[in-house]
């Protein structure tokens, strides 16, 4: 039997919407529909958590970073004639970079579903390792098709 907080967890696995800065993650994703999840776990690494929802499972990957970096800020000040002045600001200025990607896999091990969130920082090596999926797997589709 589904728990509320597990069907809840579906639907919003299903319903969120991509990265729109990071451009390889719904080609690479949806090259991942339809096949193992141990190839899943091949391209993106160990997940970070799985969940069981009913007779599916839920795979995610989490990718989180912070990083401090010194920021230079110019600002012109005018005050009459022969008194312009410049100032010039330096301010440590902290970044938050993450990834979340969750994956849908049902009882015989197949991947269903996919979804991700996050930014460019943090989606990076996992929309450089789907990339480089999605680019294989069409190039196996390519040659499987020529062969018929």
């Amino acid at each position: 039997m589904l728990s509320k907080h597990s069907l809840l967890t579906g639907v919003y696995l299903l319903s969120t919407a991509g990265c729109a800065s990071v451009s390889h993650m719904d080609a690479g994703l949806n090259a991942l529909i339809g096949e193992n999840v141990s190839t899943a776990i091949a391209v993106l690494g160990k997940p970070s958590k799985m969940e069981g929802i009913g007779r599916d499972t839920l795979y995610a990957w989490t990718a989180r970073r912070t990083e401090v970096r010194p920021e230079t800020r110019t600002s012109d000040s005018y005050a009459g004639p022969m008194m312009n002045s410049t100032v010039r600001t330096t301010m440590n200025m902290q970044y938050e970079y993450y990834c979340n990607v969750r994956i849908l896999v049902n009882a015989t091990g197949r991947i269903t579903n996919t979804a991700h969130d996050g930014n460019r920082g943090g989606c990076q090596n996992y929309d450089k390792a789907l990339k480089k999926y999605a680019e294989q797997a069409q190039t196996k589709r390519q040659e499987k098709g020529s062969v018929n």
